[in-house]
């Protein structure tokens, strides 16, 4: 149950990233596969997000299990800054993250 938690929070936060940069069409999927959690979220939007450069640092920041617990309490809000797509990238392990106008795609993997 632990692992869906975790997997709704990830979701919850990224979809509020596409829903700020006001993203339409948004398409979500989910994989428990067995070496871990796989999420793609992709939508439509004619340029690309303005702050994309901070969000694929953010993703990027490398996971960090003993921080998990305190950044899903901090994961969720509906303010973006920054600091919040460090917090998710501290929840991963892997992010793909594309731009082909109009198509914005992001790809998540996290191990179990």
């Amino acid at each position: 149950m632990l692992e869906k938690q975790q997997a709704k929070k990830i979701v919850d936060e990224l979809l509020n990233y596409f829903l700020y940069h006001e993203i339409s069409e948004i398409k979500i999927a989910l994989d428990f596969a067995p070496e871990g959690l796989y999420i793609e979220i992709q939508g439509k939007t004619p340029q690309q997000p303005d702050d994309l450069q901070d969000f694929v640092v953010g993703l990027n920041a490398p996971r960090d299990i003993n921080m998990e617990e305190y950044c899903e309490h901090l994961i969720g809000s509906d303010h973006h800054d920054i600091e919040d797509y460090h917090l998710l990238g501290v929840l991963i392990d892997d992010s793909e993250i594309l731009y082909d106008a109009p198509i914005f795609d992001v790809k998540i993997f996290r191990k179990k």
